[in-house]
């Protein structure tokens, strides 16, 4: 076995928080890409994945292995955007569910169910029908530069049109950005929480049900919150600007399998039904509970991420024949050896 305990960590958000913790705590050293053993990545897509992330190709030509942890609690998001980038040594995923989705892709490398890491797993909460409802809207996000797809603007717009038409409620916002910039506005009738992607649960715990898209209604669920999600009946995609939008390659594969039972966008124009199916949602169904099991798992296991690490860090591995990786013309700018680590790609 190599002395592979100098790791490079790309952090998204919160999202890898508990991997870090982890390799910390049990010793491995983080360092800048240069003197890396190994390297852990959210995900091997280029920007608003389009090609590879320039920096596969700087690690390949120095034979450092790659591992990646989940850009999102998603299933097929990010994945799906182009074919796998083949010389991943393992991907650690938080659910069954998830290695399944991955697995329908066809991913070639190895796929290690290691647990939740983005919160708690609470049991789910029952509230009792016929009250008024603290609803805890979150809406989805645009990206870093304030952009967001019109068709995500226009479901945000339509489902606080419909919350606003619904009886009966209590209305929070929790939000990134700028309101206008994701088809939103104020108004008297809800409560606003200007927030920041940090992983927080303090709406989502003060709420008696959550609506919210991807991993943000996944997080919600994790803490056992009913929960109604948007979003999940467009085909995924990514892009920050109109021109640069790519589409996922294969959603007919795995869309039955990861859609929710509560969704938010078949009640836009039926605000009556829409408050019924808030009060269904509060006495979590089999299937919702089925559903959970499959997509959030178990709490998160430092030990068996290390342990499932270094096994993987002991294989052999097929390297390129070239020393020259030409990872795709989308890819930004070669890595330079002396690359910083905050700066080898824009959070996306």
């Amino acid at each position: 076995m190599t002395n592979s305990s100098r790791f490079y960590f790309y952090e998204h958000q919160h999202k890898g928080e508990q991997y870090l913790n982890a390799l910390e705590a049990a010793g491995f050293e983080r360092v800048p890409p240069s003197e890396a053993d190994f390297a852990l990545l959210d995900h091997e897509s280029g920007h608003f994945g389009m090609g590879f992330a320039s920096e596969l190709g700087y690690f390949a030509e120095r034979r450092v292995p790659i591992f990646t942890y989940p850009h999102t609690a998603r299933p097929g998001f990010v994945y799906d955007l182009h074919k796998h980038w083949p010389y991943t040594r393992a991907k650690f995923v938080h659910s069954p569910g998830f290695k399944e989705v991955l697995e329908s892709l066809e991913c070639p490398v190895p796929i290690e169910v290691v647990g939740w890491p983005y919160s708690e797993i609470k049991p789910f909460e029952k509230r009792e029908p016929g009250k008024k409802l603290k609803v805890l809207f979150g809406p989805i996000h645009p990206n870093a530069n304030g952009w967001l797809c019109p068709w995500y603007c226009e479901t945000n717009t339509r489902m606080l049109q419909l919350l606003l038409n619904t009886p009966d409620i209590d209305l929070t916002i929790r939000y990134f950005h700028r309101l206008e910039e994701q088809g939103l506005w104020h108004c008297d009738k809800a409560t606003y929480v200007q927030a920041e992607p940090d992983g927080s649960t303090k709406e989502i715990e003060e709420a008696d049900v959550v609506i919210g898209a991807f991993t943000f209604a996944y997080l919600a669920l994790a803490m056992g919150k009913p929960t109604i999600m948007i979003g999940e009946l467009t085909r995924p995609h990514a892009g920050n600007k109109p021109w640069n939008v790519r589409w996922s390659l294969n959603w007919e594969k795995y869309f039955e399998n990861t859609c929710f039972t509560y969704n938010g966008e078949l009640y836009f124009d039926q605000p009556e039904k829409f408050r019924k199916i808030l009060e269904q949602s509060l006495d979590p169904t089999d299937e919702v509970i089925n559903w959970r099991e499959k997509f959030i798992g178990r709490p998160f296991d430092a030990g068996l991420f290390i342990e499932k690490l270094k096994i993987h860090l002991e294989k052999e591995q097929q390297w390129p024949s070239s020393q020259k990786v030409i990872v795709s013309i989308w890819s930004t700018q070669r890595v330079p050896s002396t690359l910083s680590l905050g700066n080898m790609r824009v959070n996306d």
